[in-house]
């Protein structure tokens, strides 16, 4: 057991769970994750042409600038959690009317994000379940390789996409740091949300300091050459020691 798991667990005091069925296997709820990694990278992207992949109008995409949105696309390596280990590639939007720089700038400190999942793919069958039929994320069984200094996603040997670091430019060191995340999506015709929280040790942000590598002769890395404005970063955030908890979805 490690220093940061023990140093972070209290993160899950007072907590109850419970059990759901879900075809043949039981999952706990809400679904603590107990040691995680995280790779953060954001890019500038076209709002316009996410609309047309995004075409839920329930879905608002917050805008930097008319026209332009910042696009997300962050690897986790979850090493301990209650439905076992996996990774995850999350592709997502920022859920909201706007988003101004200021706005950016003040969610790298207080650690508050709200977002729309566009893409979820995962490396375990039950880590798939879960996300569709409780939350509907949409999750499809992939194989994605990480790392501190990169990640990529494939399905059946495909290589989709890489994001690979370069040199970055400036970082910002945390020791430790709350997040609050609300993911929004569409369930049964209605607009949910669930929330993350969670607590990283080891946090740096860095800017200009990523590259991401879409293939566009598969789907979504057709998708995201066709959205990404400027395939370097903004800013990516490293989280090496995590503990989270996703909570149950409730209508938004």
């Amino acid at each position: 057991m490690s220093y940061y798991y023990i140093f972070m667990s209290e993160l899950f005091r007072g907590i109850e769970q419970f059990d759901v069925k879900l075809q043949e296997a039981k999952v706990k709820v809400p679904i603590f994750y107990y040691d995680v990694s995280a790779f953060v990278n954001m890019f500038l992207a076209s709002s316009k042409k996410i609309r047309k992949y995004v075409k839920d109008k329930r879905i608002k995409i917050a805008e930097l600038f008319p026209g332009i949105t910042l696009l997300g696309i962050t690897c986790f390596e979850y090493r301990k959690t209650d439905i076992g280990p996996y990774n995850e590639i999350g592709i997502t939007v920022p859920f909201g009317d706007r988003a101004s720089l200021k706005d950016i700038l003040s969610s790298l400190v207080s650690g508050k994000f709200e977002v729309h999942v566009w893409h979820l793919p995962v490396t375990t069958e039950i880590a798939y379940i879960a996300g569709v039929q409780i939350y509907n994320y949409p999750k499809f069984v992939s194989e994605i390789k990480y790392s501190d200094k990169n990640f990529s996603l494939a399905l059946n040997g495909k290589r989709i996409l890489e994001v690979v670091e370069t040199d970055g430019k400036m970082k910002i060191h945390f020791r430790r740091k709350k997040f609050h995340f609300i993911t929004y999506q569409i369930k049964d015709d209605s607009l949910i949300k669930a929330s993350v929280d969670a607590v990283g040790e080891g946090v740096s942000v860095s800017f200009l300091s990523t590259k991401v590598f879409p293939d566009p002769t598969t789907q979504i890395g057709k998708e995201l050459e066709d959205v990404i404005i400027h395939k370097t970063s903004v800013f990516s955030m490293k989280i090496p020691y995590m503990n989270s908890i996703l909570y149950l979805p409730t209508k938004a």
